[in-house]
């Protein structure tokens, strides 16, 4: 099967609904902005975002994603959700990483399709990872591992929210993305099927990304080197100026450009050969209000994020 097959294969348009089919994993990364990581912004959402936040999320639960991975959330957020979407009666459930740690609060979750099994960390979700740098603690990352049901493999979920460059954060953030590529080495050691994602609040060009990181746009390269990881988000750069949308964040007060592409889903190279065939037509930043246009209501993005969306096809 040729990748044009892949993609006319991957997802069906059906009654205004997307269904993903089977043999794909699929993951979507969304940073939601309900609850950012500081005590004066923490379960301040209004009623209304997070209902509109929850009914975007039924859209996705509606469309088949097996992971649907989200940042900027509280766990009163995720329960909020879980109620509202009466989750129990779904075929999702949830993992919950947004916790507090000492002084950081930890922001991320996972919906994720009840065959799925997730492995836990003591009575943890997840694994969390910090480390002090002067009078400072930095979070490194939250990894979250699971039994695919369809396929059998073990998936490690490394999601991440580096500081802002709204202020000047490069120390922190070198600090951090080095740091989290040596605790990625243990399972790389061992042949993990790993993916990244997260808000990285720089762009895939940056040195954090491709030096400290080690990822790459080049496929080849990927392949010949394993311990890299391939870097799909290079491709909304140039972005696309007929697009509605034209990165994962808009920061209208840039000097250079308002559109960037911050938000990213990384793979290792495990996800190139073998039982998995990655096209990178399948990886792509979903438009919100055209994906909620056969909803009779007047839906605007509830975040001043965009999600990304992946797909990836096991072949065997």
């Amino acid at each position: 099967m040729d990748r044009r097959t892949y993609v006319l294969n991957a997802v069906k348009l059906l009654r205004g609904k997307l269904f993903i089919m089977k043999g794909y994993l699929s993951v979507v990364w969304w940073n939601t902005s309900l609850s950012p990581p500081k005590s004066s912004k923490r379960n301040l959402a209004s009623q209304d975002k997070k209902e509109c936040i929850a009914v975007i999320l039924q859209r996705l639960m509606d469309m088949d994603y097996d992971f649907i991975c989200l940042g900027e959330v509280s766990i009163e957020d995720i329960i909020y959700i879980a109620n509202y979407l009466n989750l129990k009666k779904t075929e999702y459930n949830y993992a919950i990483g947004a916790q507090k740690q000492d002084r950081l609060y930890f922001d991320t979750a996972i919906l994720y399709k009840k065959n799925h099994q997730l492995i836990k960390y003591n009575n943890d979700d997840c694994q969390f990872a910090t480390m002090g740098l002067g009078s400072r603690n930095l979070k490194i990352f939250e990894r979250y591992e699971f039994i695919h049901s369809e396929f059998g493999s073990l998936l490690s979920f490394y999601l991440s929210h580096w500081p802002s460059q709204l202020q000047d954060n490069s120390l922190n953030t070198a600090t951090i993305s080095s740091r989290l590529r040596y605790e990625i080495e243990k399972d790389l050691e061992n042949n993990k099927e790993i993916i990244m994602m997260g808000d990285y609040n720089v762009e895939p060009f940056s040195d954090e990304m491709v030096h400290h990181l080690q990822s790459s746009r080049d496929r080849d390269i990927v392949l010949k080197k394993p311990n890299i990881f391939y870097n799909p988000c290079w491709k909304f750069l140039p972005l696309n100026t007929e697009s509605k949308v034209k990165g994962t964040y808009n920061y209208r007060n840039g000097n250079f450009h308002t559109w960037c592409v911050i938000d990213q889903i990384l793979i290792s190279s495990s996800f190139l050969k073998n039982q998995w065939a990655f096209d990178d037509n399948l990886t792509s930043i979903l438009d919100i209000e055209s994906m909620l246009s056969s909803i009779d209501r007047v839906f605007t993005n509830p975040s001043d994020h965009w999600p990304l969306s992946s797909l990836i096809h096991r072949i065997s």
